[in-house]
């Protein structure tokens, strides 16, 4: 995680890529809170971390996806659903539109294991 995360209100950017931009708001609390950013026909995700995290969706349409390749949940989210993800089980997002949510994760180290099925259809989708 960024250094300056966490220190006063502002925003930190954490990823710009082709699939949308990831920024963290500096707001000093407990929780780590993320603007993400996904652009129609891109994907985020395809990791598990050891501590559950929550999505808001702002703005926008995409397929949720959590679990293993074969015993998994997909699911349409759109504006104002949310989702609470649970520890150690893989998760990804593809957007069907351009789409915004807010991700809130405890405040700490970040740690994320890959999970290479759905890893590959993020990369796979990124259009460079």
């Amino acid at each position: 995680m960024p250094e300056e995360a966490g220190r006063g209100l502002g925003f930190t950017k954490v990823s710009d890529d082709a699939a949308g931009v990831v920024l963290i708001i500096n707001h000093g609390s407990d929780k780590n809170v993320k603007v993400v950013t996904i652009k129609s026909g891109y994907a985020r995700g395809g990791y598990s971390h050891a501590y559950p995290e929550s999505f808001f969706v702002v703005a926008g349409e995409l397929t949720y996806f959590s679990g293993s390749e074969k015993d998994h949940e997909e699911r349409k989210v759109t504006a104002g659903s949310r989702i609470q993800t649970v520890s150690g089980v893989p998760h990804m997002f593809i957007a069907q539109e351009d789409s915004v949510l807010f991700e809130i994760t405890p405040v700490g180290d970040y740690h994320a294991d890959a999970y290479a099925p759905w890893r590959k259809i993020v990369k796979d989708l990124m259009k460079y």
